[in-house]
């Protein structure tokens, strides 16, 4: 579930709340494996 909660952070990045998070780092990681289809990624890449 926690790594679905860091996902909702996605489109919020540059709100000043997500910039004051302290473990934007690690909800960084998620989204980015996400949205570039990583290997850790969760979801599958659609196009």
């Amino acid at each position: 579930m926690e790594y679905y909660k860091a996902m909702s952070w996605e489109g919020l990045e540059s709100s000043s709340i997500y910039q004051a998070l302290p473990n934007k780092p690690d909800i960084q990681k998620i989204i980015n494996n996400e949205r570039y289809a990583k290997s850790d990624a969760k979801g599958t890449k659609w196009n």
